[in-house]
């Protein structure tokens, strides 16, 4: 959903509300307005005649719209330009400045208005609003349909090619957070833990279940949460299980080995419970940190194994 912000500019605009977005033309050409979690967002659906895109993007060098507009990042994609802003106190303001300066380059560059289709290249006079995936676009309802039809069929088709296994994946994934439980423990020995941390567990996940060739389906965003919590639960129990076997290598538990080490850890969680409840509440703190970091992550890798939505909107 978007803010207050937001919702005032796409109504001073003429533009409309639906799927958690404003969509509309803005200054004549097909935007989308969105917000999440520390970021506001504007994508331009849009293309360029040759060498125009170059011409745009030299237009723009000579400003730091980081400091200028608080721009995190400017993208170009096939479907157009995606703007992030970095969201705080007076965000809006600089955003609204953006829009001002930005939109005002995209004629000198022959950067195609909102009112043209992006299937049949002419203009459309009565069409239909679609979103796919950050961008909208407005086009003739026939080419929408047909547009609706080639995504779902492609779709299907790299469903199909799917050679990969979940059970795979899982393995890849587990392995991979088990390396990061590694770093994790021995940075949480030391008396600090970081969100960077969780990040770093997910990604070693993620690169473990792409190395042994899991399945690109919905079950991996699912697998790789459970991988980070068995990494963040290994990890916060990493300095115990060092601290045993220090124990153990100086003799003062006769009788034990290191491979005794899981089993004496499951004993104390079963039979001490001061111990289960240190490990739950370092656990619980574990993970929010983990979360922190591996929540872009996540959203990604949701967004790559959905593949881009298509959505005819209100």
């Amino acid at each position: 959903m978007i803010g207050v912000g937001l919702k005032k500019l796409a109504k001073q605009n003429g533009m409309r509300e639906d799927a958690g977005v404003a969509y509309g033309l803005l200054k004549g050409y097909a935007t989308v307005l969105s917000e999440g979690m520390g970021y506001k967002q504007i994508t331009i659906s849009t293309t360029f005649p040759e060498g125009q895109k170059e011409k745009l993007m030299e237009l723009t060098q000579g400003v730091d719209m980081q400091k200028v507009y608080r721009v995190q990042q400017l993208v170009f994609h096939p479907e157009g330009i995606l703007v992030q802003f970095h969201d705080t106190v007076g965000t809006m303001k600089k955003l609204e400045a953006f829009i001002e300066w930005f939109y005002s380059l995209l004629p000198q560059v022959g950067a195609t208005g909102g009112d043209i289709c992006r299937e049949c290249g002419s203009s459309v006079m009565a069409g239909q609003w679609y979103l796919m995936g950050d961008f909208a676009h407005y086009l003739h309802d026939t080419c929408g349909q047909t547009l609706l039809q080639e995504m779902e069929q492609a779709q299907q088709e790299a469903r199909e090619q799917d050679e990969g296994s979940y059970v795979q994946g899982a393995i890849g994934a587990a392995l991979g957070a088990l390396l990061g439980a590694v770093v994790w423990g021995i940075v949480l020995y030391l008396g600090y833990v970081a969100s960077i941390l969780g990040l770093l567990i997910g990604w070693l996940a993620n690169k473990g279940y792409d190395l042994l060739r899991g399945r690109k389906g919905k079950g991996k965003v699912v697998i790789l949460i459970l991988a980070v919590l068995l990494g963040v639960l290994v990890g916060t129990l990493a300095p115990d299980a060092y601290y045993l076997g220090q124990l153990i290598h100086y003799g003062e538990l006769p009788g034990y080995t290191y491979g005794s080490i899981p089993y004496m850890l499951i004993d104390l969680l079963i039979q001490d419970g001061e111990y289960l409840g240190s490990v739950i509440s370092n656990s619980a703190m574990g993970i929010l940190f983990a979360a922190l970091g591996v929540v872009g992550l996540l959203k990604r890798t949701s967004r790559e194994v959905s593949g881009t939505k298509v959505k005819k909107l209100k």
